[in-house]
């Protein structure tokens, strides 16, 4: 995953980077912003994480469906927890909340709104309000239960554990990954 695969996809991350942005260029219209999501994203793969944040900002502004609105805001949260800005990824990962709310019913998001909530929740206890967080883990993992989506359960427990591990809980930790592979 990462950077790695898209330097064996493309035979190295400037390369690939120089073909995102050649595709951002040759696209109109929503192929455009989906493009240069593309290459946001890629920019903070390469750990181009202020050149992503850049990239994505404008496309904040863009008139965009709301499925790539959410991308955008799950890019953006992800770009900031790469540098520990930590305030910016509640603030995104709420309003990323907000509106996979608003989506209309059958919409499949890329991000499923419970690892949002996971990442909410990780975001939380960095920064020690762990009683919130933990309200945001059980309720993430409602909604993936919920959802009958497993991935996205492991996904929250994982986010739980390794919250738990950096808060030095390693009893709760261990249990929450048992709970995984139940």
């Amino acid at each position: 995953g990462g950077q790695g695969a898209l330097q064996v996809t493309v035979g190295g991350c400037e390369l690939a980077l120089r073909r995102l942005g050649e595709a951002c260029q040759g696209a109109t219209g929503q192929d455009q912003l989906r493009a240069r999501a593309a290459l946001a994203r890629g920019h903070r793969l390469a750990g181009q994480v202020d050149r992503a944040l850049e990239l994505l900002g404008e496309l904040k502004s863009a008139d965009a469906p709301e499925e790539l609105q959410l991308e955008v805001l799950w890019e953006t949260a992800s770009a900031n927890m790469a540098v520990d800005r930590h305030e910016e990824v509640l603030a995104t990962l709420e309003q990323a909340i907000a509106l996979g709310r608003a989506l209309p019913a059958g919409a499949t998001p890329v991000v499923p709104l419970p690892e949002i909530k996971a990442r909410l929740g990780y975001a939380l206890a960095f920064l020690e309000r762990h009683e919130r967080a933990t309200e945001v883990f059980e309720e993430g993992l409602a909604d993936a239960r919920d959802a009958g989506d497993h991935r996205a359960e492991a996904s929250v427990l994982s986010h739980w554990a390794a919250a738990a591990m950096r808060q030095g809980d390693f009893g709760e930790a261990t249990g929450l990954y048992s709970r995984m592979v139940e």
